[in-house]
């Protein structure tokens, strides 16, 4: 009713291993609502953004990500940054903004 869309951020905290039980619970989602999946974030490794944009495309979901920044708090974690040579532009906001309503 806000207008807003539902993203998983920061699955990895999760503590579900790749397979099955993430997949799982990941599908109940979705069929929540879900329509995005964090897969850039500064707790997250490589290997585990290629899982999770894996799992994002064979359930039909916005690749998302966000630098965690959380200002003095973790002073190791710029603002926007996503790692080395990660890019997420516009078109991942409009991707989102389509989803709304559905």
């Amino acid at each position: 009713a806000a207008g807003g869309v539902a993203a998983l951020a920061h699955p990895k905290q999760l503590g579900l291993p790749y397979g099955g039980l993430f997949e799982s619970e990941v599908s109940k989602l979705v069929e929540q609502g879900l329509v995005g999946l964090e897969a850039y974030s500064s707790c997250q490794s490589w290997d585990d953004a290629k899982y999770y944009r894996k799992v994002a495309k064979r359930f039909g979901l916005v690749v998302t990500g966000g630098s965690d920044f959380h200002g003095g708090g973790k002073p190791e974690v710029e603002l926007g940054w996503l790692g080395s040579g990660v890019s997420l532009f516009y078109d991942t906001v409009e991707a989102l903004r389509s989803k709304i309503g559905k």
